[in-house]
């Protein structure tokens, strides 16, 4: 039998997605309320269900195996009691034309069922809690005021998850002010940014990307274990080299749960995205656009408003560090190391590009990450930093080649015209692992992730080359990774 929709359904339906309880995990908090109304009341089951416009979703439930379930609309009593703000009680389930077919009361054999109303604080009904039991009987008056007691406290845990979740956000939101104040390099930005956002928000995956003539590519990224393996995946599909960089417009772009889009854009993998967040950033130093990309995994839902706040200020954040970037690196050198910046090097590869051109002169390129620098700074200060951020860049300078500083923590070194492009890599790999040593003698606990690739075998000219150095440099970070987690 169908449900008719409640007289303020829409009101209910906005107050239900405030509380952003659907979908999410058991919490002890809503199991100990459950437990309690089947000690107290004497009944085999209880249960904390919300509804939405077409499911009904259980958050707790003790005594029958239906916690993180969700159910079509009417598939239980609980869809029938939200109609009401007062109790909805049925003796015997069974005798029920809505229920009497119900696999609850034909394979569990339950008959009687109390449904006592959530009500938020305007009035509208979120759900119920409930209680089932295999006799047929009616609460009485006292159980009924115990049942409305215990729907009370539901309640109000509610708000209290929604008051931490506000505070919660608020700070979210001042970090991101005052992180864009203290004007950190890109690097150094982007991973305090994403952390921030892992924290605050159910994501699986986020990522800096930068669109070029080949697709997206990837400056930073971070991910849970059930998003490891999307960035990968979306690389190499439509998504990484169509969908993705027709999606990074003029504006934030926020793609809700599958029904709403999967079907215009199939997903790279088996896991499909709960929900994907596009917001443009602006151009880099060289020209190139970057967006800020999100994504959850099997998760449903809508971004809500107070989530896209806090991304567009993350985005603000990535903006102003991308614009001090291309201010900073107009320069042609590095102030704290000495090193050439990331001017010099497009510079020095655009020069190679022409040599090469009339000479046929190939070059290898490596791109190092300096992983660790953050620990450094947070436990010794930015003294210290400084001083391995200089230690660092003293050790990668060798005779043949030149090295670079390109952000807070990442550095370039260009070998010209080598030989054989294999030595050279080699070289390469030889110098930053020294480099690396010499920092662990100095008693930083940092590491450093190396990728080269060469001109042409890799890639035609330098800025693709770069690419495929950065490409490599995070495929070996994510090994390492893996490989401290035990996977």
């Amino acid at each position: 039998m169908a449900v008719p929709p409640p007289t303020n359904e829409a009101a209910r339906l906005a107050a239900l997605a405030r509380y952003r309880v659907l979908d999410t995990p058991p919490e002890e908090a809503f199991d100990r309320i459950a437990r309690l109304a089947t000690q107290v009341l004497n009944v085999a089951c209880a249960a904390v269900n919300f509804v939405a416009a077409e499911r009904t979703f259980t958050k707790s439930c003790q005594g029958l195996e239906l916690a993180g379930a969700s159910l079509p609309a009417g598939a239980i009593p609980c869809s029938w009691a939200v109609l009401t703000s007062e109790p909805l009680l049925i003796e015997d389930l069974s005798t029920d034309p809505r229920f009497c077919d119900h696999p609850l009361v034909t394979g569990r054999h339950l008959r009687m069922y109390a449904g006592m109303p959530l009500l938020a604080p305007g009035g509208e009904v979120l759900g119920t809690l409930c209680v089932l039991d295999p006799r047929v009987r009616r609460l009485d008056a006292r159980e009924q005021d115990i049942l409305r007691s215990l729907a009370a406290l539901l309640t109000d845990q509610l708000e209290l998850r929604l008051k931490t979740s506000e505070l919660a956000q608020a700070r979210a939101l001042q970090a991101l002010v005052d992180l864009e104040q203290q004007a950190l390099p890109l690097e150094d930005t982007a991973e305090r940014v994403l952390a921030l956002l892992h924290a605050q928000l159910p994501l699986a995956w986020s990522g800096l990307l930068q669109l070029t003539p080949e697709g997206l590519e990837l400056r930073h990224d971070r991910a849970e274990v059930q998003g490891e393996a999307f960035w990968e995946g979306t690389r190499q599909s439509a998504w990484g080299k169509e969908i993705g960089p027709a999606l990074i417009g003029p504006a934030p772009l926020f793609l809700d749960h599958r029904p709403a889009w999967a079907d215009a854009f199939p997903p790279p993998q088996e896991a499909e995205p709960g929900g994907v967040a596009w917001l443009p950033l602006g151009d880099g130093h060289d020209g190139v656009h970057h967006a800020l990309a999100l994504v959850r995994l099997d998760r449903p839902g809508v971004w809500l408003p107070e989530e896209r706040l806090l991304l567009e200020k993350a985005a603000s954040c990535l903006s102003a560090a991308l614009t001090q970037e291309a201010r900073l690196e107009a320069g042609p050198s590095d102030s704290l190391t000495g090193l050439l910046a990331r001017g010099a090097l497009q510079q020095a590869l655009g020069r190679a590009d022409q040599q090469r051109a009339g000479a046929g002169l190939g070059y290898v390129l490596g791109v190092v990450k300096l992983g660790g620098l953050q620990q450094v700074r947070d436990s010794y200060g930015h003294v210290h930093a400084n001083h391995l951020l200089r230690e660092f860049a003293r050790q990668l300078k060798a005779p043949g080649l030149t090295a670079y500083r390109l952000d807070g923590d990442e550095y370039a070194l260009l070998h010209l015209w080598p030989a054989l492009p294999e030595v050279a890599a080699q070289e390469l790999a030889t110098l930053v692992a020294g480099a690396a040593g010499a920092l662990h003698r100095l008693g930083y606990p940092v590491e450093a992730a190396l990728g080269v690739a060469s001109v042409p075998e890799d890639a035609p000219e330098g800025a693709g080359a770069l690419r495929a150095a950065r490409r490599r440099r995070a495929a070996r970070e994510r090994e390492r990774r893996n490989a401290r987690q035990g996977r």
